[in-house]
Parts: structure tokens; sequence; C-alpha cells
């Protein structure tokens, strides 16, 4: 699995992780539809520090991200500015 962590580039997520990654994943926009500060930052947290444990996709190479997270600056205001602009 590809993850892009935006402002950052993307990694190579062990397959075995992606069941993981997906929930927290839901964490993560469930917490941002509530404008729940506190859990967003967590979530977030922990799935990016989930993600880093990947390898780094160097930025030469051109592939498509499976799943794409805010960078560890974006703020809950930010994030949710950005689902409404861009819903799945």
């Amino acid at each position: 699995m590809i993850v892009r962590v935006m402002s950052e580039g993307q990694y190579r997520v062990d397959g075995g992780l992606v069941s993981q990654l997906e929930a927290m994943d839901q964490h993560l926009l469930e917490a941002v539809h509530r404008g729940d500060e506190d859990a967003y930052h967590r979530h977030l947290r922990e799935a990016l520090n989930l993600v880093r444990q990947g390898a780094s996709v160097p930025a030469h190479e051109l592939v498509n991200s499976d799943l794409v997270l805010p960078g560890a600056d974006m703020t809950l205001r930010d994030a949710r500015r950005l689902l409404e602009e861009h819903p799945e």
C-alpha cells in the first residue's frame, strides 16, 4: 500500500497493516466531522507513526497513492476545509 503524507512524501506500507491503517483513517475522519481537535491530533499522530515505519518512496518514483493523510502540521480546520473541497 502506498500512503501519501501531505507536504512530506509517500511511504510504502506493509500490506499486513492495511486494515489497521484503514481503521485509523476512519477514526481520523470521524474526529474531523465531529470537530474533535484532541481526537484529530491523536489519531493523526498514530497514523503518521505507523506510516513512517514503512519505506520512503523516492521522489523521482511516480506511484499512485492508495491513501492520503494530512501532514503533521495540518490543523483540524484545514483538514475539514480540504474534505469539503474534495469529498470522496
